[in-house]
């Protein structure tokens, strides 16, 4: 609960959470959450860096080496307004006010979160661009109206999400232009379903796999203690 309470803190939309834990030496350490969604509004990179420190921390791995090409990852957005773009010369005769709140949008927030989602998800395409079918990145670009409120919470506007959601299987992989930072269709013939049906394919076959090589180790290892013992 603290987890979610404190991931989903974002200024002006969800109250700040605090908690406090306490580990197995007894020391006690207070958590204050007050940018949910500001700093790692799209967690990809912050993954990414998790599986590379267990790798290196993992005494089993030799090798160490940072192979990119061995990432799979795939990335859901919570969709984006249809549209969000702000025009620079009206901004510019914005005072601080308008900044916060103009014409029933937050443009200072919305700027903070949307540039960073974007920015990692440009970062990751860039680190796996060699390897791009290592990458899915699923958003939804056409959410319209109260669809792009986070906050609101009616049983509609849920039942117009899930359906948003369910179609959006069915449309086009769409990647980020690096150059223009707008969304491109890959292939009008290549949908979310079949991308994600690919990757699951893929995954399925390394987990057999590793099942594989691990009951193979195991064999190994109890015939040599057999050995031993006899």
């Amino acid at each position: 609960m603290d987890v979610c309470l404190s991931t989903t803190a974002a200024p002006t939309y969800f109250p700040s959470h605090q908690f406090t834990t306490n580990s197995s030496d007894g020391k006690t350490q207070v958590f204050n959450l007050v940018d949910g969604g500001v700093a790692a509004n799209n967690p990809t990179l912050i993954a990414m860096n998790l599986v590379t420190r267990a790798v290196h921390q993992d005494t089993r791995i030799v090798d160490k080496k940072e192979h990119l090409d061995h990432f799979i990852v795939l990335s859901l957005g919570t969709g984006l307004e249809e549209g969000i773009e702000w025009d620079a010369k009206k901004a510019a005769t914005w005072g601080s006010l308008k900044w916060i709140t103009h014409d029933g949008r937050t443009p200072l927030i919305e700027s903070i979160m949307n540039a960073s989602s974007d920015m990692v998800n440009i970062h990751t395409a860039l680190m796996l661009h060699h390897v791009k079918e290592n990458y899915l990145r699923i958003q939804e670009w056409q959410l319209k109206g109260s669809e792009a409120k986070m906050d609101l919470s009616t049983d509609e506007n849920l039942r117009n999400l899930v359906k948003k959601g369910q179609e959006l299987l069915d449309k086009p992989v769409r990647s980020l232009n690096l150059e223009t930072g707008r969304p491109e269709t890959v292939k009008n013939d290549y949908t979310n379903r079949m991308a994600l049906t690919k990757m699951a394919e893929r995954l399925s076959k390394e987990k057999k796999l590793r099942d594989k090589r691990s009951a193979s180790s195991a064999l190994s290892m109890n015939g040599h203690s057999v050995g031993i013992n006899i």
